[in-house]
């Protein structure tokens, strides 16, 4: 199965095959130009199409660049937070250092009376996974 990194990957490689085709087309089309194969009006039109083209795929591949940047830059913090916490899977007892290893703010809301149940929000901003979204649980 191929990932969606993967994907954009091969979208990413294909635009740049194209955008070089279009460097090359230009170039031709420039050397019709001054031997008089084409003239000044056609060269015009057919410039500004293939220039108009080249723009959208430079702008294409500048945000899958930084797409696939980010989703590298998430994949090594994911890397780094679930080595961190492996090294303590086997604690029996959650020690301060361990909490600030791995967590990086706890943001504890007012209660809130619904339905007669006091529900209190609660995040936690892990360090390299940010805050997770965990089920809503009644006590």
């Amino acid at each position: 199965m191929i990932t969606d990194f993967e994907l954009k990957m091969k979208e990413m490689a294909n635009l740049r095959r194209r955008d070089a085709e279009i460097e090359n087309v230009l170039a031709k089309l420039y050397e019709d130009n001054l031997s008089g194969k084409i003239t000044d009006e056609r060269y015009t039109k057919m410039f500004f199409n293939y220039e108009q083209e080249q723009t959208g795929i430079l702008e294409r591949i500048k945000i899958l660049s930084s797409e696939m940047s980010n989703a590298t830059e998430k994949r090594m913090t994911s890397d780094t937070f679930t080595k961190m916490v492996r090294k303590y899977t086997r604690s029996k007892v959650l020690s301060e250092r361990m909490l600030n290893e791995l967590i990086q703010k706890i943001v504890v809301y007012h209660a809130e009376k619904i339905d007669g149940i006091y529900i209190q929000k609660l995040e936690i901003h892990w360090h390299c996974a940010g805050v997770i979204a965990f089920p809503n649980e009644v006590a």
